[in-house]
């Protein structure tokens, strides 16, 4: 079975298999994924892909002539390890990233404010991947040599520390709910919705005060 698509130059019908549309159709789609691109990407892997994507040459190190890095810099050593943490109460969205850095070189101390200096230009260079096996295929396609840390874990918390969310919730209330999830009953609220508003008492407590306006009973 095939399919007839009409060519507008000449005005003849051309025959395509099936397959043959399926392969072009592919072939769109690993175009457009390659294309894709934003100008403020997550992570550096959501730009590039893998590395492994798109057609590549039997020894992928090759592609690193097209990278355009100096030859100097080529050769240095990339360490792949987890994304750390700052240790304060940072935020968990992207403690599953792993980030490809450089080892520091060339660091003194500068005499003048005591700050620490380099002349590494790599010094402050992070690349960030969504998976440890992402920065390693962007490393092998660069042709880098690059030292693989072990992952580490990303609760770093020791049970029973007081934590910052612990001043909104006490620790009763977190436990309860990571043990019953929604069918924790803590936050139920039977009246909530109905009005609670209620007639005020005089000041000694013997009557309701005098309302005033159009709805009042006093006319």
């Amino acid at each position: 079975m095939s399919v007839a698509q009409r060519s507008f130059s000449t005005g003849a019908k051309i025959q395509k298999t099936p397959e043959q549309i399926k392969a072009g159709l592919e072939k769109v789609q690993k175009v457009k994924l390659f294309n894709q691109q934003s100008t403020a990407p997550a992570t550096l892997s959501n730009v590039v892909g893998n590395g492994k994507d798109l057609h590549t040459p039997a020894n992928i190190a090759e592609m690193a002539a097209l990278s355009g890095m100096p030859a100097d810099q080529a050769k240095r050593v990339v360490v792949i390890a987890q994304r750390q943490l700052k240790a304060l109460q940072s935020g968990q969205r992207l403690a599953h990233q792993w980030q490809i850095t450089w080892k520091h070189t060339e660091r003194w101390s500068n005499p003048l404010m005591g700050w620490t200096s380099t002349a590494d230009p790599m010094s402050n260079v992070k690349l960030s991947f969504e998976t440890k096996e992402a920065a390693i295929a962007f490393a092998e396609r660069n042709g880098w040599k690059f030292e693989v840390k072990a992952e580490t874990s990303k609760t770093n918390t020791t049970p029973g520390t007081y934590l910052y969310k612990h001043n909104f919730l006490d620790k009763r209330t977190t436990a309860e709910i990571q043990k019953l999830g929604h069918k924790s009953k803590i936050f139920e609220l039977p009246t909530y919705g109905e009005s609670h508003w209620f007639m005020p008492l005089k000041y000694h407590g013997d009557g309701e005060v005098i309302q005033h306006g159009p709805k009042s009973a006093s006319k």
